[in-house]
């Protein structure tokens, strides 16, 4: 049977709409020929209900000063169109999600010792030499502990096990919103061995402060360049990565990404540890990097461009806000385009 070549186009047109998301665009201003944005001076702020602009332009030497619709000015100088502090406005949005401290006393009892233990949900862990962070969820269903041992080693603890990195040192640890997923960043051969800890320098004669010394750059040497891992529940581990690719930001949780994490190293994106895409025209951080719910989207972007997991691309945004609506997470940033417009955009993630 013959295809019918306009049902095809149909086809091809809904297969193409399924890929890319619906997007709402609005031109907010159209500067005048000549006309550019003094984004330090201005303030952009995107909300749910709309948006607010008060922009600064400079036009030779004149200035000028947008609020709402209204074109003000020309003005010879800032102190003459008397601009406003634009305050927390121009704070950039980071993506990385960063979970409050705890009130933590509840959960820690301390003995006549010194030592620390951690009383959860009528089950005591512990005790250790110290607890040096604690995450409990809001419900209080869960936590999330870094502590310490008699021997200065590091490891982590959870209601449903304990996982304890081979070098004994833990350089930090993240969770995600709901708490219940963790990443533990350990770093090995960098920094002060655990041991020295303990060590009673005070006793030891020149000889023995020199022959540790030797001993510690030996060691230091034998173990090679630094290296980092990651681990995760269950005590699974990722890695190695190099040291100077990973901080305490990257690898991270995601404001908007639920209990996936990811990290960015050599302009590569991982989600959950997977190599997800590897970018040859921009150069994403971890705070500029946006995941869907599920891990499935993603949104990365830089000073020159932003691009989403369907492929699609637009200019850097100037100011970017998050939205949940109808348990989708709706993306919104204001981009200048074409050297004289100020865009608006809204779309799913």
């Amino acid at each position: 049977m013959k295809t019918n070549p306009f049902i095809v186009l149909l086809i091809a047109a809904a297969s193409f709409t399924s890929i890319h998301a619906q997007v709402s665009k609005q031109v907010l201003l159209k500067l005048q020929p000549g006309e550019t944005i003094l984004t330090s001076e201005s303030c952009v702020e995107i909300t749910a209900q709309g948006n607010s602009l008060y922009v600064v332009t400079q036009q030779g030497s004149n200035v000028y000063v947008y609020e709402g619709s209204q074109r003000k000015g020309p003005f010879k100088s800032f102190d003459a169109a008397r601009i406003k502090n634009c305050g927390s406005y121009n704070n950039d949005a980071c993506a990385v999600y960063e979970a409050e401290d705890s009130e933590i006393q509840e959960f820690i009892s301390s003995a006549d010792d010194g030592k620390m233990a951690i009383k959860f949900n009528g089950k005591s862990y512990g005790p250790y030499k110290f607890i040096k962070e604690l995450f409990v969820s809001n419900d209080k269903s869960t936590f999330v502990a870094t502590v310490a041992s008699d021997d200065m080693k590091f490891f982590i603890v959870t209601p449903e096990g304990t996982i304890k990195p081979a070098s004994g040192s833990v350089h930090s640890v993240s969770v995600s919103r709901s708490h219940k997923k963790f990443i533990a960043l350990e770093k090995e051969n960098e920094g002060v061995d655990p041991s020295l800890m303990n060590a009673d320098f005070s006793n030891m004669t020149t000889e023995q402060l020199m022959k540790m010394a030797k001993e510690m750059e030996e060691k230091q040497k034998n173990a090679g360049e630094p290296k980092a891992y990651v681990y995760t529940n269950g005590g699974k581990k990722f890695g190695p990565y190099p040291v100077g690719s990973v901080s305490d930001n990257n690898p991270a949780f995601c404001k908007t990404g639920g209990d996936n994490w990811y990290m960015v190293l050599d302009n590569v994106l991982y989600i959950n540890g997977l190599k997800v895409k590897e970018f040859n025209d921009i150069s994403p951080s971890a705070c500029n990097v946006w995941i869907s719910a599920d891990g499935k989207r993603w949104m990365v972007s830089d000073y020159d461009k932003m691009v989403f997991s369907d492929g699609s691309k637009y200019s850097a945004p100037i100011k970017i806000s998050t939205e949940n609506k109808e348990g989708k997470t709706i993306l919104k940033w204001v981009s200048f385009e074409n050297e004289k417009e100020l865009i608006s955009y809204s779309r799913e993630l």
